[in-house]
């Protein structure tokens, strides 16, 4: 018999609501999963990074590029032209989509974890999961980094933005926020790590980016894979803090 997984259960998860909605409920049940693959949760919180790590990765061609795959508005649209009637069945082919080896990467922030929790299929996969952690140092540049890219709407270098950083009005109210939101975000997984007794390999951004390769074949060695051979020509995402960023420290600091 499994043991049920203790997760975290997000006050405000929309994943979860429109997710539920669409399917007109989320029933607890298992879903039909290759018994050889196993899943490793890169858990992340905005602006730490993440999507760096998911690049370097994928970047030997090893392994997918784990990507936000449990958001509602992706999980939706392919159920939808899929015509999936559950969200097992989208689990099932978001499986089988990533798979490049028997090793399945899959991004996960608290919401998402409530999400698989409840569907059942945390309960169900938990025995072949590992858990990676990474984590910004420099919370402040976090905060400003979020606040930035939620008012331009450019959350990657890859993406356009509906206006530039100069337009946006500085708060230090609002980076307060944030800075909060992300030390609930960061209790919650700490929460459900130690309820469980998963021992996650825990990245820091700042070293990350200064030496790719030596932390990206740690994370290797911890989770029993073979060394990546990191291709950082094949990386896309590019450091996207400009004067802006060091102008609202400064300007928060000094408030």
């Amino acid at each position: 018999m499994v043991k049920p997984v203790s997760f975290p259960q997000a006050k405000n998860n929309p994943h979860a609501e429109k997710i539920t909605s669409h399917f007109g409920g989320l029933k607890y049940e298992f879903a039909s999963l290759p018994a050889a693959t196993s899943f490793v949760f890169l858990c992340f919180t905005n602006r730490c990074g993440s999507n760096y790590l998911a690049e370097l990765i994928a970047s030997s061609g090893q392994y997918n590029a784990a990507g936000e795959v449990l958001n509602w508005e992706t999980v939706i649209d392919h159920s939808e032209r899929r015509g999936f009637a559950s969200f097992q069945q989208y689990f099932e082919f978001l499986v089988r989509h990533l798979r490049k080896s028997e090793r399945v990467f899959i991004k996960t922030a608290v919401p998402h974890l409530d999400l698989i929790a409840r569907s059942g299929i945390l309960d169900q996969i938990m025995p072949r999961s590992s858990f990676v952690l990474i984590e910004r140092a420099d919370k402040l540049a976090q905060a400003i980094s979020f606040a930035l890219a939620f008012a331009t709407g450019k959350f990657t270098s890859l993406m356009s933005g509906s206006k530039s950083p100069e337009e946006v009005e500085f708060s230090a109210t609002h980076i307060d926020n944030i800075i909060s939101n992300l030390a609930e975000q960061y209790k919650e997984f700490d929460i459900f790590f130690g309820r469980n007794g998963i021992v996650p390999f825990v990245l820091v951004y700042e070293q990350l980016i200064a030496e790719p390769s030596l932390h990206i074949n740690a994370m290797a060695r911890h989770l029993g894979l073979p060394a990546i051979s990191v291709n950082q020509d094949a990386v896309r995402i590019k450091r996207q803090s400009g004067e802006i960023n060091l102008q609202w420290r400064e300007r928060y600091l000094n408030q």
